[in-house]
């Protein structure tokens, strides 16, 4: 149970603890720490509903006890994304101009989605990650259509900065 966890929650966690602390190293502490807290409820014998959601919430509650979670924020374009993103495009060779077409939207969503109020980037993110509303709003602590309240506004907001000029 653990294990099958691990292999399918890692990455996802890694991600959003990296959204949190900015670090490497403390992204992996907290996604060490939440699958180890995950192993002893288990041995414990105590029960979790959703797994994905407790570990989400449980590594929140890491960077934030962390102290980690910071205002300054970077780019996409300097995220494990992007670098995919861009690995993509190398390989289909398109022109420069697709390119530079490319990067400029990237931008724009980028600023555009560091302009959003930190709960409604965060709920974004986790609803990137797969996360369905009830697991949102487990992991920021809000309820469930108050998640979905921020997601509608995120997206409301990025479609209108994006393409309503």
């Amino acid at each position: 149970m653990v294990g099958a966890a691990y292999e399918e929650l890692r990455d996802p966690l890694y991600r959003h603890a990296l959204l949190l602390t900015r670090s490497r190293e403390e992204a992996e502490e907290i996604v060490q720490e939440g699958f180890l807290k995950l192993h002893t409820h288990v041995v414990e014998g105590k029960r979790i509903d959703n797994i994905r959601a407790w570990l989400f919430r449980v590594a929140h509650n890491s960077a934030i006890d962390r102290g980690r979670t910071s205002r300054e924020r970077t780019s996409l374009s300097e995220s494990p994304n992007a670098q995919t993103l861009e690995g993509r495009l190398a390989q289909c060779v398109p022109s420069p101009e697709v390119i530079y077409l490319q990067r400029e939207r990237d931008s724009l969503l980028a600023a555009a989605v560091e302009r959003l109020p930190d709960v409604q980037r965060h709920c974004l993110y986790l609803r990137k990650e797969g996360l369905s509303y009830r697991e949102i709003a487990t992991v920021l602590a809000i309820g469930e259509t108050t998640a979905v309240d921020h997601l509608t506004r995120a997206i409301t907001r990025l479609h209108r900065e994006i393409y309503v000029r």
